[in-house]
């Protein structure tokens, strides 16, 4: 699997699966620990990209958002389907991810799931960041410092 970011993050979740066919992960510039990496650095809110990724990649990309400016590069169409729900209905059909942070201050069992068990992960990992991302790098060095001795490249 290759992703930068939020398909990067995906991939230490699906490896702690350990799906049978998956040969190696490169996960470049993405966080796997869902309370220190990406939204409690420190254990304090990281209201910033939080705010600023639910408000401008998640609720204007919402499926049914009929007055987005979005298009599909491909085809032109709004990347929102052609659905055309109101407020009250875009509401009704997602769940608040701003506040779902703010009501566990604290790490507990709803961040360990939205984590990656580092421990079942037996395959091959590249692990790339950058300096721009610092929650990314320390997500970086921590992950490849915890995993298996065998696995570990330098």
């Amino acid at each position: 699997m290759l992703g930068i970011s939020y398909y990067a993050a995906g991939q230490w979740m699906a490896a702690s699966y350990r799906p049978k066919h998956l040969a190696a992960i490169l996960p470049w510039s993405g966080t796997c620990d869902f309370y220190r990496d990406r939204t409690r650095h420190g254990g304090i809110f990281v209201n910033g990209f939080v705010g600023r990724w639910w408000q401008n990649s998640v609720l204007n990309n919402q499926n049914g958002k009929a007055d987005s400016t979005l298009t599909d590069f491909i085809n032109g169409e709004r990347s929102t389907g052609p659905a055309s729900l109101t407020p009250n209905e875009l509401k009704a059909n997602r769940f608040d991810y701003v506040d779902n942070v703010r009501a566990h201050p604290t790490l507990d069992d709803w961040y360990k799931a939205r984590s990656a068990d580092l421990s079942q992960i037996e395959v091959p990992a590249l692990v790339v960041a950058n300096w721009a991302g610092s929650a990314c790098i320390c997500a970086a060095r921590s992950r490849a410092s915890s995993a298996p001795p065998q696995k570990r490249n330098g």
